[in-house]
């Protein structure tokens, strides 16, 4: 892990709503570069799970923060890393 990983209190449980944000993005789509559209995990998180756009901006921060993803610049495309992929067991 990078550190400690801690986020606003606006969210109950940061970690809980960051793996559930790796685990979806297990599951979406990805393009032939591995990456993964922001996009397509936030449709299932807010629609899917319900979830509220506090605790998806929190819950992307923290795993970001905490090194399961990796974003590109343009902030469009994410992708797991090996932190985030051993999570679940999951091959990147």
């Amino acid at each position: 892990m990078h550190g400690i990983c801690r986020g606003p209190p606006a969210v109950d449980d940061l970690e809980v709503v960051a793996r559930r944000l790796v685990q979806i993005s297990h599951y979406v789509e990805q393009d032939q570069d591995s990456r993964i559209h922001v996009e397509k995990v936030k449709r299932i998180f807010l629609f899917g799970d319900n979830g509220s756009a506090t605790e998806w901006l929190a819950g992307i921060e923290f795993a970001i923060q905490c090194g399961w993803f990796s974003i590109d610049k343009s902030g469009v495309y994410l992708k797991i890393t090996t932190e985030g992929a051993e999570l679940f067991d999951v091959p990147k």
